[in-house]
């Protein structure tokens, strides 16, 4: 009986213990999720949430999506909504919730640290930001748009600090390589080529990158 009990207590905490939320209540404390904080960590269109501010969302965007199983984390500069399963097949799995999207989501990443590297990989390609060497520091870095790559290398060096522990060899291995190029070649981050979803499907192992899924209720 004894043993039998045993088992179900471990299969109640698996159901119940998250990885993702975890990690994320750490890094909270830890002051890299935190608004306003000297140690927030900055990555493009990935804003973090806290508590207040994602059950408040949730709340809003409930009659419009099925959110039950999900818990918002990050929202990008457009509001549309990222967020992990807590229950059920996709647990874990990270979904991007699209205001606009026929479908209302698609799928993301296998957990929260790969969204986070995800977004770094995607970062440092300039999918979203437009990098000038050092020594071209001219009108254009007036804009939003542009960032010296030594700022760049600042973001990754911070993110390596707050999430390296979280990640797998191989990402902090690229990661370092990123870094340590940009140290020491200052055109290592202008790059035409975007990074695609089959190279991130590869780096993430995670094949269902970019499928859609069914968030939408039904009206």
């Amino acid at each position: 009986i004894s043993a039998c009990l045993v088992g179900s207590e471990m299969c109640i905490r698996d159901r119940v213990y998250s990885m993702n939320k975890h990690m994320f209540n750490e890094l909270i404390a830890q002051r890299y999720f935190v608004a306003g904080d000297s140690d927030y960590i900055w990555l493009p269109e990935m804003e973090w949430l806290d508590k207040n501010e994602a059950f408040e969302r949730k709340k809003v965007w409930s009659d419009v999506f099925n959110l039950q199983e999900l818990e918002l984390f990050a929202i990008d500069g457009y509001g549309d909504m990222y967020a992990w399963f807590t229950e059920g097949v996709y647990k874990e799995q990270v979904v991007f919730i699209s205001l606009d999207s026929e479908f209302g989501g698609e799928f993301f990443a296998p957990n929260l640290s790969a969204a986070i590297f995800r977004r770094i990989l995607e970062f440092s390609s300039g999918l979203y930001t437009k990098f000038y060497t050092n020594n071209e520091e001219v009108n254009m870095a007036d804009s939003d748009e542009y960032m010296s790559e030594s700022e760049a290398v600042e973001i990754l060096t911070r993110c390596r600090l707050a999430f390296g522990s979280y990640f797998e060899d191989q990402w902090n291995k690229i990661l370092n390589k990123m870094i340590e190029r940009g140290i020491n070649d200052q055109n290592c981050f202008i790059n035409e080529d975007k990074i695609s979803l089959q190279e991130l499907t590869h780096i993430l192992n995670y094949k269902k990158i970019g499928t859609s899924i069914i968030l939408k209720n039904q009206m």
